[in-house]
């Protein structure tokens, strides 16, 4: 009974420790934590947006090639690539030897042509003086001969029938004749002398003054004491101050001829009244004389008359020099381009810059010989040397190759991220500015250039770094949104698999806007609440929070 009784107490301890045992096991099965073979995110609020990338490099919007537009050696490069440079500060320095000689030599062409302007000016006074003075004194010889002949007519006329009357008015004539001599003698022919004596004198006196100025002022330039200019003006007085004395004299000597002829006329008449009184005294005998005088006097008309048409002939002579004057002026007018393009030749051997900006490419040392040409902007061309290039970088752009199939969602002024390889979590806002009206083909790849314009400048942005851009199509703020791995597309419709202690469970949700990454949940769901993700392989944690669209965050727009 006793041994029975032991074994039975032991059976009891057994199966209580057994007992005790499967319910610490079944405890601790109980507790320990689930791991289920998924991948989760989190539902979150905040931006979705839909959007097309393309990629491309920075680059300046304008660039401005600086060329040489004189031949030479650079003598000085003041700038380097790198540098920032403001319009008019000083690029290159090109040797100026060449085109200071030739501004010397266009400026003493320029003088010598100015001296020719003025010799023809003279040239051409002198000829009108010359021709006017002949064609007045011919016309006063005609004048003269016409008188003669008029007087020779009447007298021839009226011989025959007044030989008797002859006597007396031969006698009248006489008296007027001898009275008109002495009157001519006497009083205004000195009159006439004198005052053309006293111009010749003082435009004698004008010109010695002249001369001698002349002859002064050519002292002083050999000793560089004036310039050149007041030489000229000495010269163009001395020349005018000859022409003035020249025309005095020619006056004078008019003036001294006419006065004889004057008393010759007189005496003449003297004589004729004389020969008149001894014709009518001679009985007729005068009559075949009047009618040679006449005769003469016809021919002396006539000569007289030729004389004229021969000085108004001259006048030809004041055309030539008027054209003379015109071509020494077309010289002059040479000489000054010339002495203002030698000018700007020189002006050019100075490069400065034509706008503010960046040196980002330098082409030339010093000591580089370069070639002539013109400064070209936004690339063009002329035939002189690239100095250096500088770029505009206050103003960056973007020249994507957008694919045919999406170019219909570009539009102008559409929204844009720009993200760099070299800051790749920054994003930096820009509009489209341009869309290309043409296609391009590139290894069977049809894509359409648009321009990209970044709003802000950074100083961190070079030319030609590579650039990917995100087009927004469509954006949608402060929204609840998942991945667009947690939707799936069922017949009925869109579902999620949501986490429901430790559970999953399907629930129908309403899906918006869908973009690159994630999508927007107009129903069906809860901010904070754990969806499924569709991935496998992966032990069951929450995606990092990545922003929406794109793959990365949002562009800051």
């Amino acid at each position: 009974m006793k041994a029975r009784k032991i074994a039975r107490n032991r059976l009891i301890i057994a199966l209580a420790i057994i007992l005790i045992v499967g319910f610490f096991i079944a405890r601790t099965r109980n507790s320990a934590p689930k791991t289920l073979d998924v991948q989760t995110d989190v539902v979150k609020r905040g931006t979705v947006m839909a959007s097309v990338s393309g990629n491309g490099v920075l680059e300046p919007l304008t660039t401005v090639e600086v060329r040489s537009n004189v031949g030479g050696q650079i003598v000085e490069l003041a700038v380097d690539e790198g540098d920032k440079v403001e319009a008019g500060q000083l690029i290159a320095k090109i040797d100026p030897a060449d085109s200071i000689a030739a501004l010397q030599q266009a400026k003493a062409d320029y003088t010598s042509s100015n001296a020719k302007v003025t010799q023809s000016k003279q040239a051409l006074t002198m000829q009108q003086l010359q021709t006017t003075a002949s064609i007045e004194g011919a016309e006063q010889a005609v004048e003269a001969s016409r008188q003669r002949l008029q007087q020779a007519e009447q007298e021839a006329s009226l011989q025959p029938r007044l030989t008797t009357e002859s006597i007396a008015q031969a006698k009248s004539a006489l008296e007027s004749a001898q009275a008109n001599l002495s009157q001519v003698q006497s009083a205004l022919t000195p009159q006439k002398l004198s005052s053309a004596k006293a111009s010749y004198d003082q435009a004698e006196a004008s010109f010695d003054e002249a001369s001698k100025s002349l002859k002064r002022q050519k002292a002083l330039l050999e000793k560089g004491f004036v310039a050149q200019s007041q030489v000229d003006s000495a010269e163009a007085q001395f020349a005018s101050a000859k022409a003035q004395l020249e025309a005095a004299k020619s006056k004078f000597d008019t003036v001294k001829e006419e006065s004889d002829q004057d008393i010759k006329n007189a005496q003449s008449k003297v004589t004729q009244a004389k020969s008149a009184l001894a014709v009518a005294e001679a009985n007729r005998v005068q009559d075949s004389l009047k009618q040679k005088e006449l005769a003469a006097s016809r021919a002396s008309l006539k000569q007289a008359v030729a004389s004229l048409a021969t000085a108004r002939s001259s006048v030809h002579q004041n055309r030539m020099k008027g054209e003379e004057v015109l071509q020494a002026r077309a010289q002059l007018d040479k000489s000054r381009a010339a002495v203002e393009n030698a000018a700007t030749q020189l002006d050019y051997t100075t490069i400065v810059a034509p706008r503010s900006g960046v040196v980002v490419k330098k082409y030339v040392e010093t000591g580089s010989i370069v070639t002539g040409g013109r400064q070209a902007i936004g690339g063009g061309g002329g035939s002189g040397i690239t100095i250096v290039e500088i770029a505009d970088t206050s103003r960056m752009q973007v020249v994507v190759d957008v694919d045919e199939t999406d170019i219909d969602k570009i539009r102008m002024g559409q929204e844009v991220g720009v993200k760099v390889d070299a800051f790749p979590d920054e994003f930096f806002k820009a509009k489209v500015t341009k869309i290309a009206p043409k296609a391009e083909v590139t290894q069977n790849v049809t894509t359409v250039p648009v321009t990209v314009m970044l709003e802000r400048t950074d100083p961190r942005l070079k030319p030609l770094m590579n650039a990917s851009c995100d087009f927004i199509i469509d954006r949608k703020e402060n929204v609840l949104f998942v991945p667009v791995e947690a939707i799936s597309e069922t017949d009925s419709g869109s579902e999620v698999t949501v986490m429901e202690n430790d559970k999953q469970v399907i629930r129908k949700v309403e899906v918006g806007l869908t973009g690159d990454d994630y999508c927007e949940i107009a129903s069906g769901l809860k901010d904070g609440e754990v969806v499924v993700l569709r991935e496998e392989g992966s032990t069951a944690k929450p995606r990092s929070n990545r922003g929406p669209g794109g793959g990365g965050p949002p562009p800051p727009m």
